[in-house]
């Protein structure tokens, strides 16, 4: 019971945090763009926690992989709008030790300049 009380305390704590984050956010886009790009990416981790896969691998990281190997659809149409505001954001955040595990040959590839 104490457990699940100090969850339900840091569950509500979490939500104040994440209000306030958006609506900073949303002030950075206009303001700042590079710290709504810096919580944008903590967004990332979180929604990839919540997913149920590794706490520090992006999603883009997994939709390169996805995209690269499967062309997944929904892979592909994210490293595409990625690449549009941080050109090789997909390369530069493969995490190459978690999910799914990529040869020597296919990380050289991405990490070359492929494209989407």
């Amino acid at each position: 019971m104490k457990r699940t009380l100090a969850l339900i305390i840091i569950w509500l704590v979490c939500l104040i945090c994440a209000v306030v984050s958006l609506l900073w956010m949303l002030t950075a886009c206009f303001l700042g763009p590079n710290r709504a790009w810096n919580i944008a990416k903590g967004y990332d981790l979180v929604g990839n926690a919540t997913l149920g896969n590794w706490v520090d691998e992006y999603i883009s990281s997994m939709a390169t992989k996805a995209a690269y190997r499967r062309h997944t659809w929904w892979a592909v149409a994210l490293c595409k709008l990625l690449e549009t505001i941080d050109p090789g954001h997909c390369a530069a955040t493969l995490v190459t030790d978690r999910g799914e595990q990529l040869t020597a040959a296919e990380i050289a590839d991405i990490e070359g300049g492929w494209k989407p």
